[in-house]
């Protein structure tokens, strides 16, 4: 399906996507296109009502968006990278540069990467909480200079 991208300017691009086509997929083809990151974009339709397409994962048919709809595309300022400190069980504290909309996972990779531990024996806490996968470091409130501890896990027999 062909959607009309539409920048604040005024300018429109037209853009082609499947008709399955999740917001993820329409912005990394706005990506591409605009040589601007994904977490830069806020994407909303209008088709009678205002729907704010935040959510990645949704369909755009599921907006009520077909061949022909236009989105406005807002890019805002590039994305701040944070700094991070990760503590291990011998005291030692690595620091860590993160993206605000970076992912638990993401982080635990890049420390598994640089301590050389395997992802599976250990989890990361913060302020006293585990953090699960699957979530974003800002789900938990972390901030630039917050402190996380690598727990290992304690293997049973």
């Amino acid at each position: 399906m062909e959607i009309t991208v539409k920048e604040i300017n005024g300018n429109t691009t037209r853009l082609t996507v499947d008709l399955s086509a999740t917001v993820g997929d329409l912005k990394q083809k706005i990506s591409q296109h605009f040589n601007v990151q994904t977490s830069q974009q806020k994407l909303s339709a209008n088709n009678g009502q205002r729907h704010n397409l935040d959510d990645d994962s949704r369909s755009l048919s599921s907006y009520g968006l077909s061949s022909g709809s236009t989105i406005a595309l807002l890019i805002t300022n590039p994305v701040p990278i944070k700094q991070v400190f990760v503590k291990n069980d011998s005291g030692k504290i690595s620091t860590y540069d993160v993206d605000v909309d970076e992912t638990v996972d993401q982080l635990r990779k890049k420390i598994s990467n640089k301590e050389r531990i395997p992802l599976t024996q250990w989890s990361l806490v913060c302020d006293g909480k585990e953090l699960k996968s699957g979530m974003k470091l800002k789900d938990y409130g972390i901030k630039d200079k917050s402190t996380m501890h690598i727990v290992f896990r304690l293997r049973s027999g």
